[in-house]
């Protein structure tokens, strides 16, 4: 017997794996946050930014595409 997620059950599945995915990113950003951090504030006002639009990413997902996944546009990492 085969059990299969409705549309409604993988897409919150799918969006835990980018949750996850997310949190490293977001982990290996945290230096950049720092208050006496080697960034400029232009700099670490970017990865504020950066950071932001990351931990946005997973409500901008609400369907599946036509191949039953989830579209993920990732933020581009500012330079450091």
């Amino acid at each position: 017997m085969s059990y299969q997620l409705s549309d409604e059950a993988k897409l919150e599945w799918l969006k835990n794996q980018l949750r996850k995915q997310r949190n490293i990113k977001l982990l290996n950003s945290d230096w950049t946050q720092l208050a006496n951090g080697p960034l400029n504030s232009t700099k670490k006002a970017a990865w504020k930014n950066y950071r932001k639009a990351l931990r946005d990413l997973p409500a901008t997902i609400t369907e599946l595409n036509d191949d039953g996944e989830i579209d993920v546009t990732w933020p581009e990492e500012p330079e450091a």
